[in-house]
């Protein structure tokens, strides 16, 4: 059996996280939010739980087919594998999250992961399965519009992902927007708290960090 399979069955705490969702479409700012939210709560020894990392093994596919493949479906998920795993985090288990490389897509290893006293669960899709959203206690989206999303992801596969601004467009359009349109957008209607992803990181880092402070352990009292 992989290690990507197998999950300890409690937390050395033995305490359940508060687990946060944000989703939001491509190149909104979520997956900067997360990393924000992470630092501003240190103290609450946060995780961070991508869905980016459960992203399917292509290994076995010819490389003219993996460019052409809709990384922007639901489909595109390990869905059984991403659930099993959330949901023992959301307990307070501890699991071996699989390692992705975009630059292959294969699957390179898989990484231990320890829920602290905040999870957060971060991706396109993180309000998009409904047997998932009883597992959060807040529900954040991050919303932009089009324009400066496609914007965004320019910038970033030339930077990133060497990836020409022709095919960037391609992918926008035949991929990137239907999906986002038909699977993302939709579950903005599932959100507690809309944030506005073209206002500074910061700002909205902050006014999501005062709703989830509330929802956590208060500090002990020395």
């Amino acid at each position: 059996m992989s290690n990507a399979n197998r999950s300890s069955p409690a937390h050395p705490t033995g305490k359940s996280p508060v687990v946060i969702a944000i989703a939001g479409p491509s190149c909104s700012g979520k997956t900067e939010l997360a990393h924000r939210l992470c630092a501003a709560l240190e103290e609450h020894r946060p995780a961070l739980f991508p869905f980016d990392g459960y992203y399917l093994d292509l290994a076995h596919l010819p490389m003219d087919e993996i460019t052409r493949h809709n990384f922007d479906s639901p489909g595109s998920l390990d869905e059984s594998l991403l659930k099993m795993h959330l949901r023992t985090l959301a307990r307070g288990g501890s699991v071996e999250r699989p390692c992705y490389d975009y630059a292959t897509h294969r699957r390179t290893g898989t990484q231990r992961l320890d829920p602290g006293e905040l999870l957060i669960a971060e991706g396109l899709f993180a309000l998009y399965w409904e047997d998932l959203l009883p597992l959060y206690a807040m529900r954040v989206y991050v919303d932009l519009d089009d324009a400066a999303c496609l914007k965004r992801r320019q910038a970033r596969d030339f930077k990133e992902r060497g990836a020409s601004p022709e095919f960037t467009l391609w992918q926008w359009a035949a991929h990137v927007k239907p999906m986002a349109d038909a699977h993302i957008r939709p579950t903005l209607c599932r959100a507690d708290l809309v944030l506005d992803g073209a206002a500074p990181l910061g700002e909205i880092a902050a006014r999501a960090a005062r709703h989830i402070l509330p929802l956590l352990p208060p500090p002990p009292v020395i």
